[in-house]
């Protein structure tokens, strides 16, 4: 049972980093059927940048567990937003010290998140439509 446990663990950690390929758009996200065909993106894991696992407090159930990806690409900041059924891009991305903000929309509602580092821990809050709600982060480490 632990095995089980440690495999699924691992198994979410190399999904939860994973990026489509470059093509994706946020209008429309694509769904991967055969998470082995995605594209992986190196992310260097410190500070902000890496791999983590969510948790968003009164988001629906199949969207309250999930991932992040925080990167920089060409100098730039990417934030990807991992779903069970879509990965999408992050806007507006900005990073101020331990501080990063961005937006993405995903079926039809638009999120505004923000979320501050302390160690291998985000915290922070998502605001949409229905109200602004905690979300927490722990960076993911693949074994």
């Amino acid at each position: 049972m632990e095995d089980m446990r440690v495999i699924k663990k691992n198994l979410f950690a190399l999904l939860a980093g994973a990026l489509l390929v470059p093509t994706l758009s946020v209008a429309n996200p694509t769904i991967v059927d055969n998470p082995f065909e995605i594209m992986v993106f190196p992310v260097q894991e410190n500070g902000l940048h890496g791999r983590w696992g969510y948790t968003a407090e009164s988001a629906p159930e199949q969207y309250r567990r999930g991932g992040l990806a925080i990167f920089e690409e060409n100098g730039q900041n990417k934030v990807v937003v991992k779903f069970e059924e879509a990965d999408v891009f992050g806007q507006n991305v900005k990073v101020s010290g331990s501080t990063i903000r961005f937006k993405f929309t995903y079926e039809g509602v638009t999120f505004d998140v923000e979320l501050t580092v302390k160690g291998d821990t985000l915290n922070g809050t998502y605001t949409s439509a229905d109200g602004t709600f905690g979300i927490k982060a722990d960076r993911l480490k693949v074994m």
